[in-house]
């Protein structure tokens, strides 16, 4: 099941995958170079114990597509020299006929990658945090002080990943001198991330839940041009006028500090603009200046978001409103994606069907348990998921779920869950969002 609760299967198994690969590494002192790699999950056998028990489901319905991204990223990351591949849409003629040619490039270019960089992946080691709940885990593969970053958190919740120090014990030089450039290059790919000094500290802001971030990590060398940090977007700077256009953030999303890097501390800034808006509010320290609270058109609606509410005895109260950007791109997704999905045996798999909108009442509820729920006064069904499509077992019972894709789109819901009181109840979270760009500022 994982140590996290989630509702794909593909992000549980990716999960576990690490946690075991961690401890292959830091306690059973096994080399990298021979840590198992799975991408995506093993179908179930629904008669274990009997003869011939592999074959009674291997033809069954189980492609996990919204999930896959993220364990194809574990796999590539944490252990990128012996990729396993369990899972893919081929069994099923309805998921075969179905999955897009972008997403079996996708697949095909990060395999290619892990081939095109084997040198450097040997030197593949686990961060020093174990996976966890509540923290961010991930990997690094370091040679000649430069290499690959790979972050990974499993939670549905934000988490700001541990500081990172960038020493000998992740691969560099105790004589490594001058800045490093950390460049994202999954999700979003030429994004800087961040910039820190060798034998820094690399400290970095919060995570999306259940999200991969993948960075190479170079030696800055002299710059010509500004330098954006953190976010997607261009900019240029001249005279004393700083000018940052095609700025990329989250539908609602509010950046608190926008970051750009000088060529020198003797540029000095005296008006800055974004995507067209004058008057920016900006504090200048040295060759770094620090732009103020920047805030993007729209309802902010992250992949995993939370309702915010409170519980009180077992009743959590929350509120919740679904912008129509995201009902947009899941009806995109059911068209890229145009699986004859069957209502009856589909639609109780999680993972399955990714055209809806989920709800993950993450707790340590049971199996057992009874848990109802009102969305704006009306009864809403509350469902169990399962990690095993033929085998409700304990420990494969992932926790209870809702089905909100019939809410409406752009107006405030009100959710009421009632629940036992003796149990630790961490949030209701979304899922089957991605990101949602905009270049318009509110």
């Amino acid at each position: 099941r994982g140590f996290v609760r989630d509702l794909h299967t593909a992000r549980l198994t990716a999960n576990r995958m690490r946690q075991m690969n961690f401890d292959y590494r830091y306690n059973k002192l096994c080399p990298m170079s021979t840590a198992p790699g799975f991408f995506s999950q093993q179908t179930d056998m629904d008669k274990k114990g009997e003869p011939y028990a592999w074959n009674s489901n291997r033809f069954a319905r189980d492609f996990d597509y919204h999930g896959y991204p993220y364990a194809l990223l574990s796999s590539v990351g944490s252990a990128g020299l012996n990729n396993v591949i369990n899972d893919l849409p081929a069994r099923d003629e309805g998921e075969f006929k179905a999955f897009p040619q972008a997403d079996k490039d996708f697949i095909k270019k990060w395999l290619l990658w892990t081939d095109e960089n084997i040198e450097v992946l040997k030197a593949t080691m686990p961060l020093r945090y174990q996976p966890k709940i509540g923290g961010v885990d991930g990997s690094a593969a370091i040679v000649k002080n430069e290499g690959f970053l790979f972050l990974f958190n499993p939670n549905a919740m934000k988490v700001k990943p541990p500081p990172i120090g960038l020493n000998e014990s992740m691969g560099f030089d105790a004589q490594c001198t001058g800045e490093l450039l950390l460049t994202e290059f999954y999700p979003v790919e030429e994004r800087v991330r961040a910039i820190s000094s060798c034998n820094g500290v690399l400290t970095l802001p919060e995570m999306d839940g259940r999200s991969v971030l993948a960075m190479k990590v170079s030696q800055l060398s002299k710059m010509a041009d500004p330098i954006l940090i953190g976010y997607k977007g261009k900019v240029s700077f001249s005279g004393s006028s700083l000018v940052v256009t095609d700025l990329e953030g989250e539908i609602g999303q509010l950046l608190k500090t926008l970051r750009v890097r000088l060529p020198s501390d003797k540029d000095k800034v005296k008006t800055v603009s974004v995507n067209g808006k004058s008057g920016i509010k900006f504090v200048q320290v040295g060759a770094d200046v620090w732009i103020r609270e920047v805030k993007f058109e729209g309802v902010p609606f992250g992949q995993s978001q939370e309702v915010e509410g409170t519980i009180e005895e077992g009743l959590f109260i929350g509120t919740f409103t679904v912008p129509k950007q995201v009902f947009t791109q899941l009806a995109e997704r059911n068209k890229t994606y145009p699986v004859p999905w069957n209502e009856t045996q589909d639609s109780d798999v999680t993972w399955l069907v990714p055209g809806r909108l989920l709800g993950l009442i993450d707790s340590t509820l049971p199996s057992t348990a009874k848990v109802t729920a009102m969305v704006d006064n009306k009864p809403w069904p509350v469902r169990p998921s399962w990690n095993c499509r033929g085998l409700r077992e304990a420990m494969c019972f992932i926790g209870f779920f809702m089905d909100l894709t019939l809410v409406s789109p752009d107006v405030e819901h009100t959710l009421v869950v009632k629940m036992p009181t003796d149990v630790e109840f961490s949030g209701f979270f979304f899922d089957n969002v991605n990101p949602i760009w905009t270049t318009t500022l509110a």
